[in-house]
């Protein structure tokens, strides 16, 4: 996800992701607003399901078979 949202900001440089290092990413708009956001986690278990895990440790299990 990072890369990708790497990828547009290097084509509309207008945005600045930033790692804080502490589970947590914030976004600098063009502006110089920012917001802050948990990162997550999703795994693909090749089962049809997936797991989410939470920026606090927790797991989610999504299934696609259901």
């Amino acid at each position: 996800m990072v890369t990708a949202l790497d990828d547009v900001n290097d084509a509309a440089a207008t945005v600045n992701l930033i790692d804080n290092n502490d589970g947590s990413v914030t976004l600098v708009k063009a502006d110089g607003t920012q917001v802050a956001v948990a990162k997550a986690d999703i795994t693909a278990n090749g089962d049809g399901t997936y797991t989410f895990t939470n920026n606090d440790g927790s797991d989610v299990t999504i299934d696609t078979t259901a």
